[in-house]
């Protein structure tokens, strides 16, 4: 049986080293396609909470961009690597205890006005 599509994850090294196999559970990653718009469970290996949801699309977008694929380490999904207590440690003892309400430094994005 031919394939829909032209590029296999499997055939893209740096994708098949995000992909989720445990998450994925019985998916074969030599019959997804890297253009695919379907959601996919990734993992990155830079920390264990590095993982999330995501068409092979996208990712491959950002490979092509020079980017390792990963939200946590472009900084738009929250990660152990970096909340404001990871990226600026020595601040912690800045951070308010009540005007921020629920929050602690662990819940916050680096960088970030707000909670995630």
């Amino acid at each position: 049986m031919a394939r829909r599509f032209e590029t296999a994850v499997v055939e893209v090294p740096e994708l098949l080293a995000l992909w989720d196999a445990a998450a994925n559970g019985d998916t074969n990653p030599a019959r997804i396609g890297s253009r695919s718009s379907h959601r996919r469970a990734w993992s990155c290996p830079v920390a264990d909470d590095h993982r999330w949801w995501a068409g092979p699309a996208g990712i491959t977008q950002s490979l092509k961009k020079g980017f390792n694929g990963c939200p946590c380490c472009a900084g738009r999904q929250l990660s152990v690597t970096n909340s404001f207590a990871a990226r600026y440690p020595r601040g912690v003892y800045l951070w308010h205890p009540t005007a921020n309400g629920d929050l602690t430094p662990e819940q916050v994005l680096g960088g970030s006005v707000k909670g995630q």
